[in-house]
């Protein structure tokens, strides 16, 4: 029986007294790799701020391994939708990725020989570790993201957060990307946030709607009537094996 990794049970969030995520269930299994969709504004960040323990819900209970979100959060990684850092500023991409082992040091503690045998790693995972003395500046945004990837494993997490990892990046490094994805969910547990429909059929194992409310399934087939109500129009689906091509009609 496979251990539930994330359980949110009726869960609201309000910002300003605005609201985000409106009753909201949601339950993700050890190595499941979610793709969550749904238009801008619709909650997607949220709910994985949520899941991290940034924000607190007004209602409803969240768990990560069983435990509290702020006791859960050190076995979560996180990918943010973007890479920000100064492109002209003089780090190389070891330090960078190593940057993700400062919790564990704090202020004064300097990196020890273990943290930089476990940044080695994390870059051998993303398939940077040639790159490894370049200045971050000067890569391509594909490898960036990669590194910003390695960031995310080098704390070995069992769970795998990327809000919108592969916006600006072209289709080529996206298909490399998502496979590489797939390799890492054979022994983590992947929630990805993205509006690339066609990719997100392809490469993930469970897709979750998301605008205030949550239209889950725990499956990778996507209701049309599911689309139509999140994405608040008509949706026509081409399928053709797959991707899957979703088209909104906006008149």
């Amino acid at each position: 029986m496979k251990k539930e990794v994330v359980k949110l049970n009726n869960v609201w969030f309000y910002y300003d007294g605005k609201l985000a995520l409106k009753e909201v269930n949601l339950l993700v299994y050890e190595k499941d790799f979610l793709g969550i969709i749904g238009p801008n504004g619709g909650g997607k960040t949220t709910l994985l701020k949520v899941i991290l323990g940034l924000v607190k819900p007004n209602q409803g209970e969240v768990s990560i391994f069983n435990l509290f979100p702020e006791e859960g959060k050190k076995y979560i990684g996180y990918v943010p939708q973007n890479f920000l850092f100064d492109q002209d500023f003089p780090i190389d991409v070891f330090n960078v990725v190593m940057m993700g082992r400062y919790p564990r040091r704090g202020l004064i503690n300097r990196y020890t020989k273990e943290d930089k045998k476990a940044t080695l790693e994390a870059l051998k995972k993303v398939n940077m570790v040639d790159y490894k003395d370049e200045q971050i500046g000067r890569l391509s945004g594909g490898e960036q993201q990669r590194v910003s990837l390695a960031r995310a494993l080098v704390n070995n997490p069992k769970l795998l957060l990327l809000d919108e990892p592969l916006a600006s990046i072209d289709a080529k490094m996206r298909k490399s990307f998502y496979e590489l994805l797939g390799k890492l969910n054979e022994e983590i547990t992947i929630i990805l946030i993205s509006h690339d429909i066609g990719a997100v059929s392809t490469y993930v194992k469970k897709i979750a709607c998301l605008n205030q409310v949550l239209f889950y399934h725990g499956a990778k087939e996507i209701k049309k009537e599911d689309l139509e109500r999140v994405y608040q129009c008509p949706i026509d689906l081409i399928a053709h094996g797959v991707p899957h091509r979703v088209l909104r009609d906006h008149k």
